[in-house]
């Protein structure tokens, strides 16, 4: 497995957990190819029975769009720190920008717009 695909896998475990403890339920494919600009559900779905295949997912028969899932239920400290993972590469990505000369309104507004549109983070209305 070469870098880049582990470290893509371990996104979507991070992914997983955190929509997950906002949930309760696992995203569907749909959502983890918007959520990670694959090209096709057919990509994340490699991604995801490899991460099956190594254990860190389980899936339940066919038919559900809901059928990936993390084997066991993260506890409030896992997400947390899946969460404050996530926000530590947000910022890192937001200083590089800024710091490579692009307007600081311009970079806050498209994240904090990213940020809204995220799956995992809307709120059922």
């Amino acid at each position: 497995m070469t870098a880049h695909h582990s470290h893509k896998r371990r996104e979507i475990i991070k992914f997983f957990r955190a929509y997950q403890a906002h949930h309760g339920t696992s995203p569907t494919i749909r959502e983890i190819v918007a959520r990670f600009d694959f090209t096709s559900t057919s990509v994340a779905s490699y991604h995801l029975n490899k991460l099956v295949d190594a254990g860190a997912l389980a899936r339940r028969p066919k038919g559900s769009a809901r059928c990936y899932y993390v084997r066991r239920a993260p506890s409030a400290r896992a997400a947390t720190l899946a969460l404050a993972d996530e926000t530590a590469t947000l910022l890192t990505d937001l200083r590089a920008r800024i710091r490579n000369g692009e307007d600081a309104d311009t970079v806050l507004s498209a994240a904090l717009s990213n940020l809204d549109s995220a799956p995992y983070r809307k709120e059922s209305r």
